[in-house]
């Protein structure tokens, strides 16, 4: 039990560091293009 709760912690943690990373990525290249 105390295992799984790790896992789905670690997934999920995971899920949101990639989904934030993806999120700065394209605002940062949308940035970009409305500057040139």
């Amino acid at each position: 039990m105390i295992l799984y709760t790790h896992c789905t912690l670690y997934t999920h943690y995971t899920l949101i560091k990639y989904t934030t990373l993806y999120i700065h990525t394209v605002h940062s290249h949308t940035h970009t293009v409305y500057t040139l």
